[in-house]
């Protein structure tokens, strides 16, 4: 079934873009999907074109496990052939491309097919017979001693399919565990901590849990409790089993004295002074100068050299240095110096090492360790210009800015970022398929400091958290074909890493005053009168906003991760205290308070954004995204400002429609006005995304994405007929649409091309909502996106 509406998604996209053959881009995008098309047909017709008389493609491999409680997934990891890469799961792509070369020729295209393509991977059954053995270690590993593995082959043509069976039978549990820990000190550090032991009675026996995770946490353990010199290398495991019961022994050894070639129990260690040097840079035509000896005591021993140098504040920088002298040594410590230090941005480098005091007499349970925190200063000033290819909301243009950039301004590790830009935009209208100039020019400057500035400087929080403190200043002025205004804007907020995936950012103040310098006639009739004009005039937005980030994953490990964010914004509510000091204002729609001649908007606004992202192997994977958000007007504003409502449609929404097209409800409004103007907004947005991602060949990916969703009022007084927020019936006007998509992966940037077919249009009349089945595709069903980077 998949194969059949992959294939119809396919051929409809060619007969509708053969309908742009006046449009040299579309012309290109047809000839690429009509290659792609091609390609997918061959490579599933004919796989085995180059598969020798005498031998087998490996078709594909199953693994069966009777007991549910071993994860097939993992096991997978062991198998040591594996077929050709396929994409939408029956397409052999990579393979067709192999495929389409002639092997008798080794120059031109047939080379570069067979490059980027994949050659066919031919049934070894040595290799079959290495994974069961591979598999079978697997399981005795985990405790399965008495595990049953075979394999099965079954030939059909010139292709042939693996299929593994386990059957894992009862596995070994650990039943006791017993201790041989000479050190007395640090017995009782390990019985202290034995809530945190990952051998338990009754558990299941796992070799790689005692081995290597338990024997690291032990390591870690000892070494955060001051014994610098210990390593896993002292830890042992002994053990027995019997009737599917393993006894386990734990055995922590003691040190050789090489002077007198006994054992000796584990010497713990303590921090005596710390040092804070520069590391010579062989390109500074100083370097065999004399260095300066501005050195100082900025806290207990510790002593920074070199300040000119590292350009310092001896004071500010100390509260990044988590060793702390006369404590234990502590490997948590280290990290966390490393971290915060290296998180200021101010050095190229940063080296921690230790040095043991052997000449020190030893009067005490304790040996020393000096500290040296060696650093490599970065550059402080930077200069920059960049050419850029925009992309806001799926309309594309082009832009330039110039960046400054001081990464130590007032010398204790303030970041000052400014930048000028400008940039122009060619805004489509819908219908008649014309571009019309936006131009934006604009100034920003950011100060990051490494700390939090008000309303205190609590220390203990600083080390525990990092927080930073950020302060906004910018001013931009936006021609677009409706409106010209202008945007100010200045803010000032925190940021804090609770813990290595969780982020809090707070912003107790931000300013924006937009003016509307001019509403184009056009524009200005088309929203007279209406609750949509009160979106459009002059306002003044006091905000304050927190935001609650989760992200799960990690950069080193290919696999599953989950991303969440919270925001919540409330504007008005402090300038609202004191509307008996405000002027009153009253016009044909509204009576308002003003500050300074302006009025202010009022209302509370919250969203929420969940994407899981599942690696389905290298070459594969999905993301799901939900996406739901709501902003309510009240007090001194009817409507929620225009630049803070949601919108749908683009290349980061729902991509069968363009930005700002879609909506609000069943809203059908007049083609003309909406084809000019393409600014549907609302106050409440749901939105659900899948996009499956497949590689290609060289740096092309591809895409397959459905995308559902709406906006809609959450006031009776809008008066778009159709685009009020219902409960009951909201989710009978939910738009789909599904698409192909091509991304060009350059590693510092991703160019993204989607095409974008509607399903399900809720501006119909109900009962011809569902486009296929109701009537023939048109041209404007289809909607082609640009983009920067992933939509989500």
């Amino acid at each position: 079934m998949s194969k059949i509406i992959s294939n119809y998604y396919f051929c409809k996209s060619i007969t509708i873009f053969s309908g742009l053959k006046n449009s040299a881009r579309h012309n290109i995008l047809l000839t690429f999907l009509t290659g792609l098309f091609i390609v997918s047909i061959l490579s599933s017709c004919n796989p085995t074109k180059y598969v020798p008389a005498d031998k087998m493609l490996l078709n594909k491999y199953k693994i069966e496990v009777s007991d549910k409680s071993v994860k097939t997934e993992t096991l997978k990891s062991y198998v040591k052939q594996k077929p050709n890469k396929r994409i939408f799961g029956w397409i052999r792509f990579h393979l067709g491309l192999y495929n389409l070369s002639n092997i008798k020729k080794d120059k031109g295209i047939h080379k570069f097919l067979r490059k980027i393509g994949e050659e066919p991977v031919i049934y070894d059954p040595y290799l079959t017979e290495k994974s069961l053995n591979q598999m079978d270690i697997y399981m005795k590993n985990k405790g399965y001693y008495n595990a049953e593995i075979s394999d099965s082959v079954y030939f059909k043509g010139k292709k042939a399919n693996v299929y593994y069976f386990i059957t894992p039978g009862k596995p070994y549990t650990v039943r006791d565990i017993t201790y041989a820990i000479k050190d007395t000190g640090i017995r009782r550090l390990y019985f202290a901590d034995t809530i945190n032991n990952l051998i338990k009675r009754g558990d299941g026996f796992d070799k790689d849990v005692v081995l290597q995770n338990e024997r690291t946490r032990i390591e870690r353990l000892i070494k955060v409790n001051g014994y610098y010199n210990f390593s896993r290398e002292y830890v042992f495991f002994n053990w027995d089993s019997a009737f599917h019961k393993v006894n386990v022994e734990v055995q922590i050894e003691n040190p050789m004295n090489t002077s007198t070639g006994r054992e000796s129990n584990h010497r713990q260690y303590k921090i005596r002074n710390i040092l804070v040097t520069g590391i010579p840079d062989p390109s500074d035509p100083n370097v065999n100068n004399s260095r300066n000896k501005d050195t100082v005591e900025a806290g207990k021993n510790i002593y920074l050299t070199d300040i000119q140098k590292l350009r310092i504040n001896p004071k500010s920088f100390v509260q990044f240095i988590y060793i702390q002298s006369g404590n234990l040594y502590n490997e948590n410590s280290i990290e966390e110096t490393y971290t915060h230090v290296s998180s200021l941005n101010l050095f190229k480098l940063v080296d921690i090492k230790f040095a043991e005091l052997n000449n020190l007499p030893d009067t005490s349970a304790f040996l020393w360790l000096d500290c040296n925190i060696r650093l490599s200063p970065a550059v402080p000033q930077s200069y920059s210009a960049d050419l850029e290819g925009t992309n806001s909301s799926g309309n594309i243009g082009g832009g330039v800015h110039f960046n400054y950039r001081h990464i130590n301004l007032f010398g204790n590790a303030e970041l000052l970022d400014l930048k000028v830009r400008g940039s122009i935009e060619f805004l489509r209208a819908r219908t008649t398929n014309k571009y019309a100039p936006g131009q934006e020019f604009g100034i920003e400057s950011n100060i990051k400091f490494p700390t939090f500035l008000i309303p205190a400087r609590n220390r203990n929080f600083i080390k525990k958290y990092n927080p930073k403190t950020l302060l906004s200043l910018s001013y931009n002025y936006q021609d677009r074909p409706e409106f010209i205004r202008t945007v100010a804007n200045v803010g000032f907020g925190y940021n804090w890493k609770q813990s290595r995936y969780q982020e809090h950012i707070f912003r107790p103040f931000e300013i924006n005053y937009v003016d509307i310098k001019k509403l184009s006639d056009d524009f200005k009739a088309l929203i007279s009168g209406k609750y949509l004009e009160n979106s459009y005039r002059d306002h003044l937005i006091t905000n304050m906003s927190y935001s609650y980030i989760y992200n799960s994953q990690n950069i080193k490990k290919n696999q599953d991760f989950d991303y969440y964010r919270l925001n919540i914004e409330s504007a008005g509510n402090t300038l609202s205290l004191f509307n008996s000091k405000f002027n009153q204002a009253n016009d044909s729609i509204s009576s308002y308070y003003k500050v300074l001649g302006i009025q202010y908007s009022q209302y509370l606004k919250t969203d929420f954004e969940y994407k899981y992202y599942n690696i389905i192997n290298p070459a594969n994977n999905i993301v799901y995204r939900v996406f739901a958000g709501v902003a309510y007007p009240y007090g001194n504003a009817r409507a929620i400002p225009f630049e803070k409502k949601y919108f749908s449609g683009g290349a980061n929404g729902l991509r069968g429609w363009q930005a700002r097209s879609l909506g609000p409800g069943a809203s059908a409004e007049d083609t003309s006005s909406r084809a000019k103007f393409p600014n549907s907004n609302g106050d409440i947005k749901i939105e659900l995304n899948f996009e499956y991602r497949f590689k290609l060949f060289w740096k092309l990916e591809g895409a397959f994405f459905m995308d559902a969703g709406n906006i809609w009022a959450i006031r009776k007084e809008d008066n778009r007929e159709g685009g009020w927020f219902q409960p009951n019936t909201f989710y009978k006007e939910l738009a789909m649409d599904s698409g192909l998509g091509f991304r060009f992966d350059f590693s510092f940037f991703i160019f993204r091309t989607d095409i974008g077919m509607k399903m399900r249009d809720p501006s119909q009349p109900s009962g011809e909502r569902w486009i296929l089945g109701n009537r023939k595709l048109v041209r404007d069903d289809f909607a082609f996106q640009i983009g920067i980077g992933y939509p989500f």
